[in-house]
């Protein structure tokens, strides 16, 4: 087998690295290393995890807004208690289905269907994976729309 070391070179440093990390250390290494495939969802999805679909079913071209206010507790006199909110908004969110607004994101029957994404069948599928699983392999030729 021939292999080609200039495909592999803009990673070297990355690879060099990941080859120094001990197998018990390796966070992923009952996927990568032990080839397991039961690949369970990222530690922090639960079966009660929620996700807005709302940025993925407006067009390209609906305006955002976005904005931060702190949400102060008038009992607390310590402000370090104090928790930001950032809230989003579309221009548009008003044309997506309120159930989309809060799907469970481990429950695929909540899901928006394919044509809901403009996504084909395939494109779905690996966008399900991202979402739910710790480690996803997602490949395609260019123009497929693999880095969205």
């Amino acid at each position: 087998m021939v292999e080609t070391t200039s495909y592999f070179e803009a990673y070297r440093h990355v690879l060099r690295a990941l080859q120094k990390i001990p197998s018990q250390q390796f966070p992923l290494a009952s996927y990568i290393l032990h080839l397991s495939h039961d690949v369970k969802p990222p530690d922090y999805v639960t079966s009660t995890t929620q996700f807005d679909f709302t940025p993925s079913l407006v067009s390209i071209k609906a305006r955002v807004t976005s904005f931060t206010q702190l949400s102060i507790k008038r009992d607390s006199p310590d402000l370090t208690n104090d928790q930001p909110i950032f809230r989003i908004s579309y221009d548009q969110q008003n044309i997506v289905n309120k159930q989309y607004r809060r799907v469970t994101l481990l429950n695929d029957d909540e899901w928006p269907n394919c044509q809901e994404l403009q996504l084909n069948q395939k494109q779905h599928e690996a966008l399900m994976l991202a979402l739910t699983k710790k480690v996803a392999l997602i490949q395609g030729p260019p123009g497929m729309k693999v880095t969205l």
